[in-house]
């Protein structure tokens, strides 16, 4: 129950200290701290199915990562600023850069149908399977409506960085420009958190044999 207790807090604290943040990659960290919450109710479920949920979330949360950050990392290089305000109006000005961090912030909130929204679903899978095969795991359900609960948190600072792209009355001052090193990283995090959510056979497979790996099935 340890790790089950950590999830909690991790996700309590990424997800509510996250909303609060103005700076962008502040919020990006805190978020992660929440994802980290994720990713351990996958592992409270120490058997086949929570330790497969944990590989397939950890390889489908890379893209969205990766993509995320290299874009707040283009953006802080080419305007000096990480504060979320500084996007405003974005997607008038460098719409390509605007609607990749879109879409990246969705796939971490979990939006269908992104990567994300896969990874998410199979952790709560695991543990609900877990819970409704052994009753002595039932607290497993309150741990699942925490986990849902805090999902609904993070949609309202995702989607503040989208209201200021898209929907801001301010034009944005930058039109910032990509170099084809930054282009090829922002379409492989794309292609990823797009493919392995509408097509996410072989890295299930794959995470299948992962979890086979460990030569044991605790539960």
């Amino acid at each position: 129950k340890l790790v089950a207790f950590l999830a909690i807090l991790a996700l309590i604290l990424g997800n509510v200290v996250a909303i609060r943040q103005t700076n962008i990659k502040r919020m990006l960290a805190y978020s992660s701290i929440a994802q980290a919450g994720y990713i351990m109710i996958g592992m409270v479920s120490m058997n086949q199915h929570g330790l497969s949920s944990v590989a397939y979330y950890i390889f489908a949360y890379m893209f969205a990562n990766m993509g995320a950050y290299a874009i707040v990392a283009i953006f802080e290089d080419k305007t000096g600023s990480c504060q979320i305000e500084s996007y405003r109006g974005l997607a008038k000005s460098s719409p390509f850069l605007a609607l990749s961090l879109a879409l990246f912030l969705l796939s971490l909130a979990g939006i269908p149908p992104l990567a994300g929204f896969l990874a998410k679903y199979k952790v709560f899978a695991a543990a609900i399977s877990l819970a409704s095969a052994d009753t002595s795991f039932d607290w497993l359900y309150w741990l699942v409506g925490v986990g849902l609960l805090t999902a609904v948190f993070s949609l309202f600072y995702y989607a503040n960085v989208i209201k200021q792209m898209y929907f801001s009355k301010e034009d944005s001052p930058y039109k910032i420009g990509l170099s084809l090193p930054a282009v090829t990283v922002i379409a492989i995090g794309l292609i990823g958190i797009f493919l392995f959510g509408l097509y996410p056979e072989p890295v299930l497979r794959f995470a299948d044999e992962i979890s086979k790996g460990f030569g044991f099935i605790a539960h």
